[in-house]
Formats: structure tokens, sequence, C-alpha cells
């Protein structure tokens, strides 16, 4: 077993793969929970949830941030929208 190993369940649609599943970390006994679009493969992944807690959206690694809590990473017009 390798750094990154996917085991996933996959979702087919009509004309693309979703899948979700566990990456692990190359810890003993870690792993992420992660959702990939287009197939696990060569998809982009946009949901992680780390062994330590921690969320990412359009991150893999919102470890890596200094609040690392909750991390949306998004490009231009991207971002949170909270609606109370």
């Amino acid at each position: 077993q390798t750094t990154n190993s996917f085991a996933s369940l996959a979702f087919q649609t009509y004309n693309a793969d979703n899948a979700l599943g566990f990456v692990w970390t190359g810890v003993d006994h870690k792993a992420d929970f992660v959702i990939v679009t287009d197939n696990a493969q060569n998809g982009e992944e946009c949901f992680r949830i780390t062994s330590s807690g921690n969320v990412g959206i359009g991150t893999a690694s919102p470890d890596n941030y200094y609040a690392k809590k909750l991390v949306v990473n998004g490009g231009a017009e991207e971002g949170i929208t909270i609606v109370g």
C-alpha cells in the first residue's frame, strides 16, 4: 500500500463518474475522506475531510493552512456565501 492509495465507491452518471472514498495518508490507520468528480483516476478532487478532522473545499491539503478547520480555495468569483 502506498501513500495516496484510493479506496472508492463510484457513482456513474450519463456522461461522467463521481467517486467518494478514502485516501491513505501514509500514516498507520489514518485516511482522509474525499469526493472526486469525473472519476477517481484523473478526476478533480472537490472535497476532503482529513484524518485530523479538517475540511477542505477546492483543496486536497487543508492541514497546510494556518487556519485549517475549514479551508475554501477558489479562483476569481469563488468563495463562501453564508445565507441567513
